[in-house]
């Protein structure tokens, strides 16, 4: 049974377009929508949901796949870093971290993927309700996390088709290939050359946006992916969220730029190692534009807000 969400009130109208469109039957069992298939025609079924707003995941009877972040303290070197810290990641949708330089953000990225350095002293990390809090990198990656980091890697003696396939792990044709390159902006040649100083800062992080395509994973953190990129590039990075979430994956994007939260479902604006607000992209741009643009006392959150 295929299990169906949506963050809105939704239409049974839609429901009946979905269900005649995939050759499917749905029942709605204590409040919740499933979906039988009888056919072959999953794909379409998730693009026509998508087009309609709604979120479509493969899950188990009663089980809600989410990725949890429950009052988190981090502390390096003695200093508090993240302050009873809570987010929630629901499956299939897009989500922002915004915030101003140093607010956090990126060490919410480390935590999620499980950096070595960035165990949380109190809280838990839970995935689908299963505590994953002393997961390393390794483990969370077999479980479906992946991160593209701000910082973009360089390898000598390695092409580029060789570092997107994994050296033949990922089962992906050139042709497969040339059609994800194509989507972060670089062309087929690209496949051919070395992953190492040759490339430009902007040439790399077009890489490695377009390797988390190419892993089908469940979640997907992107630290700061405008990051030496170009700002006619903004379109590239929107479309690559994209494709990620209509093939059902959760991104979360770590970003200070409002043109990168508009593409989102969600967005937790931060200050000071903790969360300052959270809701739609219209909200938190207000919000952000009134509060944080021009904020003369970057991660001193005032009584005044910290009573909000």
């Amino acid at each position: 049974k295929r299990q169906l969400f949506s963050s809105d009130v939704f239409d049974t109208k839609w429901l009946y377009n979905a269900s005649v469109f995939s050759n499917s039957s749905y029942n709605i069992i204590e409040g919740e929508i499933f979906f039988e298939s009888r056919s072959q025609k999953v794909n379409d079924l998730k693009l026509y949901l998508h087009k309609v707003g709604l979120y479509f995941f493969q899950t188990k009877k009663g089980e809600f796949s989410m990725l949890e972040l429950k009052n988190i303290h981090l502390f390096l070197e003695g200093k508090p870093i993240l302050k009873n810290l809570s987010m929630n990641f629901e499956n299939g949708k897009r989500y922002v971290i915004l915030g101003n330089n140093g607010t956090g953000k990126s060490t919410v990225a480390n935590l999620i993927m499980g950096v070595e350095r960035y165990k949380p002293q109190k809280g838990m990390i839970l995935l689908d309700g299963k505590d994953i809090t002393q997961l390393g990198i390794y483990e969370r990656a077999k479980l479906g996390i992946t991160i593209s980091f701000q910082e973009s890697v360089r390898f000598e003696g390695i092409t580029t088709f060789d570092y997107l396939t994994l050296g033949g792990k990922v089962k992906s044709s050139y042709e497969e290939t040339k059609k994800i390159l194509k989507l972060s902006g670089l062309n087929e040649e690209y496949l051919k050359r070395q992953v190492d100083e040759s490339l430009s800062g902007g040439e790399r992080k077009r890489i490695e946006l377009a390797s988390v395509l190419m892993l089908n994973a469940r979640y997907v953190i992107l630290d700061e992916p405008d990051s030496g990129i170009d700002m006619m590039s903004l379109d590239t990075i929107s479309e690559i969220i994209n494709t990620l979430n209509s093939n059902g994956t959760t991104t979360i994007t770590i970003t200070h730029r409002e043109e990168v939260l508009q593409n989102s479902d969600y967005a937790y604006l931060m200050c000071a190692g903790m969360i300052l607000n959270q809701g739609s992209p219209e909200k938190m741009s207000e919000y952000y534009k009134h509060l944080c643009d021009r904020c003369d006392h970057p991660n001193e959150i005032l009584e005044s807000i910290e009573r909000r």
